[in-house]
């Protein structure tokens, strides 16, 4: 059972709703009227404009990349626009290195030894 203050809140919240409700009801009416009578559709939007009669093929723009087998080595070699960036050495036995192209001149460089400076340790500790 609601006692009479809970009741007279629970009231007034109820007219205050209602109240609330008539007013955006009443404010989307008046707008509705407010508009012009005379508005007339947009034209259509043209197509865009073509860039280019010749497409270019998406395979020279894509990289490529060429795996073969060199000894017990296993090579992959990384091309973008035909030339080659980066040399992915994986031997049968031991860790696989990377050699890079740091400044596009085909002089391939490992990537432990770009960035010069201290290093920190990296040990592998666990292997899953």
């Amino acid at each position: 059972m609601l006692s009479a203050s809970k009741a007279n809140l629970t009231t007034r919240w109820g007219v205050y709703g209602m109240a609330a409700l008539i007013a955006t009801g009443v404010a989307g009416a008046l707008y509705a009227q407010s508009q012009p009578k005379d508005l007339q559709p947009l034209p259509d939007i043209p197509p865009p404009p073509k860039l280019s009669s010749t497409p270019i093929p998406d395979d020279l723009n894509d990289p490529q990349v060429t795996i073969r087998q060199e000894g017990e080595n296993k090579i992959e070699e990384f091309r973008s626009k035909g030339r080659v960036y980066a040399i992915r050495v994986t031997p049968r036995i031991g860790k696989p290195y990377l050699l890079i192209d740091p400044d596009g001149k085909g002089t391939m460089t490992r990537a432990e030894d770009i960035g010069g400076g201290m290093r920190a340790p990296q040990w592998t500790l666990f292997e899953f």
